[in-house]
């Protein structure tokens, strides 16, 4: 019962911060296609979404990178994509953050 309460508590909090975040800044605007055609574009980077992942196979998510090179040899950089609200991955000891850039 204390577990599900605190849990309900976070939950909570994480709605009000949302909240509170889009009352400061305004309500995110999706932009339309940009004009440039992406498709015809040459790339040098692959991107990997990671929506969740078990704690318990923290230690050895490493072991997909390797592969994901191997099956992609002209990539040179690997872009990886994570939810905001998850806890720090062992995985991301091994990439640097690149700030964002308009444009």
């Amino acid at each position: 019962e204390r577990a599900k309460n605190e849990n309900d508590e976070l939950q909570r909090l994480i709605q009000d911060a949302q909240e509170d975040a889009v009352a400061e800044i305004g309500d995110f605007e999706e932009e339309g296609e940009p004009a440039v055609d992406l498709e015809a574009l040459e790339s040098n980077a692959f991107c990997i979404t990671l929506f969740c992942l078990d704690p318990q196979f923290d230690c050895q998510v490493h072991k997909l990178l390797e592969p994901a090179f191997e099956l992609l040899p002209d990539k040179e950089y690997c872009l990886m994509s994570v939810p905001h609200t998850a806890r720090r991955m062992s995985l991301l000891s091994l990439f640097l953050p690149v700030r964002h850039r308009l444009g």
